[in-house]
């Protein structure tokens, strides 16, 4: 991702959807739809031009990703921090957060995937992805980001609160390990 971040094109792009994305917002709040649409339909070109682009700097890495090189785990931990709505984004890091749970992680990359599945349940988007990002933090979650996911500020029924309550009850589903450190640590505070 960071070779993609300094590729021009790829920057034209996301400044493109900045100035759309506004002027979508403008036309919308002067009621004026026929010109909310055809940005609208701009965006839709903008977010598809982007998803080839990432297709086209992800697919080379594909074989050098199975094969755990570092480098390219790298690179994939930066595509999947980055929250694009471009169509396929979410099918590419479902496969992605599928195949990290058979790689050995550096401390360091480990860390990467807790702060990226911190940010999702801190979200208020749907993402298809995320159920793959649940499953993954099963055998990636520790006590410390157990209680980071705890310490999310959400109120109840909010989007926050489902994203949070999931992660947390698909991992204490299959790590009965971290419940059990859950429950000492809360009933010591007691």
């Amino acid at each position: 991702m960071l070779r993609l971040a300094r590729n021009p094109h790829f920057r034209e792009l996301l400044q493109r959807i900045g100035q759309s994305v506004h002027a979508r917002v403008e036309h919308t709040k002067r009621k004026d739809r026929r010109n909310a649409t055809k940005t609208g339909k701009q965006l839709d070109v903008l977010y598809g031009e982007i998803g080839l682009l990432l297709y086209h700097h992800l697919e080379p890495l594909k074989q050098r990703f199975i094969a755990g090189d570092a480098k390219a785990i790298v690179e994939v931990l930066h595509f999947l921090a980055i929250d694009l709505l471009a169509s396929g984004t979410g099918y590419q890091k479902q496969w992605y957060y599928r195949k990290l749970k058979q790689l050995d992680l550096t401390e360091e990359q480990v860390n990467c995937v807790r702060e990226i599945a911190l940010a999702r349940c801190a979200s208020n988007e749907y993402r298809r992805e995320d159920s793959e990002l649940r499953r993954l933090m099963v055998r990636l979650a520790d006590a410390k980001f157990m209680e980071q996911v705890q310490a999310i500020p959400a109120r109840s029924g909010s989007r926050v609160f489902v994203h949070k309550d999931r992660m947390l009850d698909v991992i204490l589903a299959h790590r009965k390990d971290l419940g059990d450190q859950l429950k000492t640590k809360q009933g010591s505070e007691t």
